[in-house]
């Protein structure tokens, strides 16, 4: 007798398989001497197992690879009045092959670009590249420092949402791996960028750079911080001018901050505006404000009366009163501040 072991249909003792792949073992035991198969034998895998045959001298047994790992099997054939024949063979199960691919906006992508307080959804897809299809139940995780686990949405899909909390490159480390897969991992690049702002200014209700006025007087500034990104004003963000000192400028309502100026000396001032808040640009501006003198006349009055001109007698008397008047303030009330007319 004789005996011929075939592995998924080739002829040899030794093959490497997939994990959760299949081996049909098959063994031929024939009658050398009539060159037949013998049927009805007993044959046995290590003893213990019946390889079930075929009634033409094959005897078969499916091995499934549900452990990674070497095999090392024997078959004995035997049968009442036959020579007794075994053969040794050896079974590898190694692991499948995987990739993971990362998503982002459903599109394929290592490196994206986000502004600060944005947030950003990755998919990681880690799949089996022989049969093409995802990988359920698997580990799947994101590592920075600390590491978060992914969450499986289904048909091999892993999701974790990134929050842009911070200013900056990070570097993670997506990692996946379930047992009989190989370990698979890749690298996600996100870069946080500050939101993109504006500054605009309003002396007085106008927007300008630049502004003249007079001794003593107010001066209402006004600052719009924007996030151009969303359209809408930042809140809680540092404002403040600097000349030869530091103004800082309090919040009204969302994005907009104000400050009084009192125009206390005569002077030309160039302020620089600065508006900062972390995760959004600084913005700096500068402006000018003068301080001019007031328009001013001179009344003289004599015996409470404008002059004439007439001629004055000898040994009369004259009172000469001087009006010295601000034309801003006027007033129509004799005696008031700044009235055309003198107390009486």
């Amino acid at each position: 007798t004789a005996v011929r072991l075939y592995l998924n249909s080739t002829e040899s003792t030794e093959t490497t398989i997939r994990y959760n792949e299949s081996v049909i073992i098959e063994l031929f035991y024939n009658n050398t001497e009539l060159n037949e198969g013998i049927i009805d034998a007993n044959v046995k895998l290590n003893d213990s197992t019946t390889m079930q045959g075929n009634g033409s001298g094959y005897y078969r047994y499916i091995f499934n690879a549900t452990t990674l790992g070497d095999f090392h099997y024997y078959i004995n054939a035997s049968k009442y009045g036959y020579e007794n024949r075994s053969i040794s063979f050896v079974i590898h199960v190694i692991e499948r092959p995987t990739n993971i691919t990362i998503y982002i906006n459903k599109t394929i992508t290592y490196h994206y670009t986000i502004y600060y307080n944005e947030s950003l959804v990755i998919v990681a897809y880690y799949n089996d590249t022989i049969r093409n299809t995802g990988i359920f139940q698997a580990s799947v995780n994101i590592t920075l420092n600390p590491t978060w686990m992914m969450t499986e949405i289904g048909n091999g899909n892993y999701t974790w949402t990134f929050n842009a909390t911070e200013i900056g490159t990070f570097n993670f480390v997506i990692n996946a791996s379930k047992y009989g897969y190989q370990y698979n991992k890749t690298t996600l690049q996100i870069t946080v960028l500050k939101r993109t702002t504006n500054l605009t200014l309003y002396l007085n209700g106008t927007k300008t750079r630049s502004y003249t006025m007079r001794y003593n007087e107010t001066l209402n500034i006004t600052v719009y911080y924007e996030d151009l990104n969303y359209g809408v004003g930042i809140e809680n963000a540092t404002v403040n001018m600097t000349e030869s000192s530091t103004y800082d400028l309090k919040e009204i309502s969302s994005g907009y901050y104000y400050l009084i100026f009192n125009a206390t000396t005569i002077h030309n001032y160039t302020f620089i505006l600065r508006a900062d808040k972390y995760g959004y640009e600084n913005r700096t501006m500068n402006f000018n404000i003068t301080v001019i003198e007031r328009p001013t006349e001179l009344i003289i009055y004599v015996n409470k009366s404008l002059p004439t001109g007439q001629p004055i007698y000898y040994n009369q008397t004259l009172i000469f009163t001087a009006y010295y008047n601000a034309f801003s303030f006027c007033s129509s009330e004799p005696g008031v501040a700044g009235s055309r007319y003198p107390p009486w």
